[in-house]
C-alpha cells in the first residue's frame, strides 16, 4: 500500500517549507510497537508509566491477542536485563534497582519472529 506522507514547516518570518515522501507500506515479517496499552500488544500493569517506586518493585506484563503464540519476553531498566520468560506473561520482583528516572523496555516474540516492543519512563526511589 503506497500513503504519502507531506511535512510542512513555518519559520519565524512566516516562510513554509514542505517536503512529500511516498512510502511503501506492508506487513509481512516485522516489529510491533506501542505507546500505551493495545491490542494486540503489551499490556503492562506494574509499574504503571510514571510511577514512582521503591529499588524493589513488581514488574507485571503480558501480551494481549497475539495473533501467534508468544515464545519469549524479556524486560530492561535502560539496557540492563533485569527480567525475562518464556511465553506471553512476565513476571517478576525486580530489586536493587538504582535511583533516578529509568526506562523500562518489554520486548516480545512470537514464534514467526515478530517483535512486539514497549517503553515507558519509571521513577526509582525518586520523591514527587
Amino acid at each position: 500500500m503506497n500513503n504519502t506522507l507531506k511535512v510542512i514547516a513555518t519559520d519565524s518570518s512566516g516562510n513554509h517549507y514542505s517536503a512529500t515522501k511516498t512510502l511503501n507500506a506492508t506487513y509481512t515479517y516485522g516489529h510491533y510497537g506501542c505507546v500505551n496499552t493495545c491490542v494486540p500488544g503489551i499490556n503492562v500493569t506494574a509499574p504503571l508509566a510514571e510511577s514512582y517506586v521503591n529499588n524493589t518493585f513488581n514488574l507485571n506484563a503480558q501480551i494481549l491477542d497475539n495473533p501467534k503464540p508468544i515464545t519469549s519476553m524479556v524486560a530492561y531498566l535502560d539496557n540492563a536485563q533485569v527480567a525475562s520468560s518464556s511465553g506471553p506473561t512476565l513476571q517478576a520482583e525486580i530489586s536493587g534497582a538504582p535511583a533516578g528516572t529509568h526506562i523500562l523496555t518489554i520486548q516480545g516474540w512470537d514464534d514467526t519472529g515478530i517483535e512486539y516492543l514497549y517503553q515507558e519512563n519509571i521513577n526509582i526511589n525518586v520523591h514527587e
